[in-house]
């Protein structure tokens, strides 16, 4: 398998980081997620129900910013729970916003190499992030180091 970098461009800096390419099949944002948070995508369904439970515990606060295949908000946490239990039901920015508050991430989304937006523990703003596809990125630093994330959740860094 070739390995497949990329240069992107934050703010102030650019970093380099390489792509763990994930499948296109709809649990795409969760099959990243498991891969960041456990190093593998075994796990993605086991995210997902962990933010979908997190949303409607939060219905309140996150119903708003849900929406269905066609762009509209889900009538009820039933119809929600229902559809994204599914694992062909694409996510979008709530399920990023929950991920973030939920594990205590600060998560990054590049589009075309470049930052398009930010999700933190606190709820900020959100973009319509719908047609979208995740793939998972790990920094590389400039001394060649590659940081790995164990299942454990622990930052290591180790030399290559």
């Amino acid at each position: 398998m070739t390995l497949v970098y990329e240069l992107l461009k934050l703010v102030n800096d650019t970093c380099l980081c390489k792509v763990v390419p994930i499948d296109s099949d709809g649990s795409c944002l969760f099959s990243s997620i498991s891969y960041l948070l456990c190093g593998n995508v075994q796990s993605s369904f086991v995210v997902r129900q962990a933010v979908v439970d997190y949303i409607i515990s939060n219905w309140g606060r996150f119903k708003v910013f849900t929406h269905d295949h066609q762009g509209n908000n889900y009538p009820s946490h039933k119809v929600y729970k229902t559809a994204m239990l599914n694992t062909m039901t694409y996510s979008s920015a709530s399920e990023l916003q929950a991920v973030s508050e939920l594990y205590s991430c600060h998560f990054q989304n590049f589009y075309n190499g470049h930052l398009f937006t930010e999700f933190r523990e606190n709820f900020e703003t959100v973009k319509n992030m719908s047609d979208g596809h995740f793939d998972a990125y790990m920094f590389v630093s400039s001394h060649n180091e590659e940081c790995e994330i164990f299942e454990s959740n622990i930052k290591v860094v180790r030399n290559s």
